[in-house]
């Protein structure tokens, strides 16, 4: 014997019809006015079999309606999330935590770079670029620091870094391109990239302040604050967007007691454009890229 199912028009769920009673929805519980009831006041003489070859779906079109239904994608937590963005945060901390080491009169003040040439550069091939008075360049420095469990997330990943490693100052971009099965949590980014700046060794006085973003239709959300390491106090600002399965991230550390630096970084962070009409051939991982 054949199944029937009595789609609801409040919300569309399909009701299996294991009886002529079935009034009320299973899914929202609202009553649905073309049950058997109804229908039979409006067609007296009409038995119950005509109503369910007339108004229900059959079993055959209900599995077709099932097979067409998108798959849902898949949502990852916030832990999963900060095992995906270790390598990233790590690689922010060694290019800015090692670099001030080296004694800050052998490096000029920021003004110079405030003050000279900006230039609009694309950071990889996942829609990318920023204003920068530093050249940009494709960076492996993560490759060593993403887990193998995590690159199992990955499509593609794209790093870039400033050229000039000035111990005053480091603007790092990255991209990056989940598997179809993921959402990308802005949430889950934002504390993942926070929590292994806050917990790396030799860092204190760690201040944050996050507020939301938007470029466009883009959700995101702007991290700024600072921090101490190695005696110095390093202002950073730092700019994360999410849609679907893809994550852009860009950030800016600077000489905290530098005013220039500040007002560098708020540039960068204004002139972040990003287009998501890019397509991937095939799945790839791509190190050679960009980080911020």
């Amino acid at each position: 014997m054949s199944n029937y199912f009595l789609k609801c028009e409040h919300c569309g769920h399909l009701n299996e019809m294991k009886t002529s009673y079935l009034v009320f929805c299973g899914s929202c519980g609202k009553k649905m006015h073309n049950n058997f009831s109804n229908w039979q006041m409006l067609n007296p003489g009409k038995s119950f079999e005509s109503y369910q070859q007339e108004v229900c779906v059959s079993e055959t079109q209900y599995q077709a309606i099932e097979a067409d239904k998108p798959k849902p994608r898949k949502k990852i937590s916030n832990k999963t999330w900060i095992g995906i963005l270790i390598g990233i945060s790590l690689v922010i901390i060694v290019g800015l935590g090692t670099s001030y080491v080296i004694k800050e009169f052998l490096f000029p003040n920021l003004e110079k770079y405030r003050d000279g040439k900006w230039t609009t550069q694309t950071c990889g091939t996942l829609g990318l670029s920023i204003d920068a008075p530093i050249k940009m360049k494709p960076s492996d420095l993560i490759e060593d620091e993403i887990p193998e469990e995590s690159k199992k997330y990955l499509l593609s990943m794209e790093t870039y870094t400033s050229s000039v490693m000035n111990q005053k100052l480091m603007i790092m971009t990255n991209s990056v391109e989940y598997v179809p099965e993921i959402n990308a949590s802005l949430e889950g980014a934002v504390q993942g990239s926070l929590n292994e700046i806050k917990n790396k060794p030799g860092l204190s006085d760690f201040q944050q302040d996050v507020s939301p973003l938007r470029k466009g239709e883009l959700q995101g959300a702007l991290v700024t604050g600072k921090y101490k390491e190695n005696n110095m106090i390093i202002g950073y600002r730092m700019a994360m967007f999410v849609k679907g399965n893809a994550m852009w991230q860009v950030f800016v550390a600077y000489d905290y007691k530098d005013k220039a630096g500040y007002e560098i970084s708020e540039r960068i962070i204004n002139s972040v454009s990003i287009t998501t009409d890019f397509a991937m051939t095939q799945p790839q991982f791509n190190l050679l890229a960009t980080i911020n």
